[in-house]
């Protein structure tokens, strides 16, 4: 049928950083993304914000990774 999308994958929550959460998200078989942003819980309001992080995975989780060492 024309029209119809695909569904969505949905994200696999990985931990929580104080008020982050880290998803990864896979796009395809072979291609998959590292989601981090803050997850807001209020009276009016539950999900998460427009603003944050995602990065390709290996590439650039492999320098991520590296900054975060040099950090400790």
């Amino acid at each position: 049928m024309a029209g119809i999308k695909p569904a969505r994958p949905e994200p696999e929550l990985l931990g929580e950083v104080g008020r982050y959460h880290v998803r990864r998200i896979k796009k395809s078989k072979d291609e998959q993304v590292l989601d981090i942003r803050e997850h807001v819980l209020s009276d009016s309001f539950e999900g998460y914000t427009r603003r944050g992080i995602v990065l390709a995975i290996p590439g650039e989780l492999d320098k991520l990774r590296s900054l975060l060492d040099s950090v400790r």
